[in-house]
């Protein structure tokens, strides 16, 4: 995440990866409640189905909510998954591989990005296919991958806490 967003976001923000829907979950919860500061909650949907989606997000955002006292919060959803980002261009896509992406692969991608990204790299482990594709990662891509509607929100959210709050909130390090 830390590639696509502006470096005066990342100087106001810190980027903690949790383990799992739940741990993400409880971890935003905590951060909230106990420490007050804002937080951006992303997960993946897991589904392309709206009402999933919908069903989804307003469970999140009401679990938030409550942790919530009075402190900012976002829920973002990546539909399916977070790895649709990367999923934006095809050349890069092709170029990191080194293959050819079949119109069934690109259709597919849409539903099952991570899985069918980790086929178009000869299913190698997830972990190297994602340093290929952060290796592969340019200007052109970081600016694309900028425009998706998730990244987008999450701009705007984290430039509307930044603007509340110049100074960093929080501390870096152990």
């Amino acid at each position: 995440m830390q590639v696509v967003l502006p470096s005066r976001l990342l100087d106001h923000s810190e980027i903690i990866a949790g383990a799992g829907r739940y741990s993400a979950q409880s971890l935003a919860r905590s951060i909230l409640a106990t420490k007050q500061l804002p937080v951006a909650l992303i997960v993946d949907a897991d589904t392309t189905s709206k009402r999933a989606i919908k069903e989804q997000y307003d469970l999140l955002l009401a679990n938030l909510g409550q942790a919530s006292p009075g402190v900012q919060y976002k829920v973002l959803l990546a539909i399916p998954e977070i790895e649709i980002l990367f999923v934006q261009d095809w050349d890069y896509i092709e170029k990191a591989g080194g293959t050819t992406v079949s119109s069934l692969q690109k259709e597919l991608t849409q539903l099952y990005p991570k899985k069918i990204l980790v086929e178009i790299f000869n299913n190698k482990p997830y972990k190297f296919v994602l340093r290929q594709l952060l290796d592969n990662m340019d200007d052109r891509i970081i600016q694309t991958i900028r425009k998706y509607p998730l990244i987008d929100e999450l701009v705007m959210f984290l430039e509307s806490v930044v603007n509340q709050n110049p100074e960093p909130s929080f501390h870096r390090g152990v």
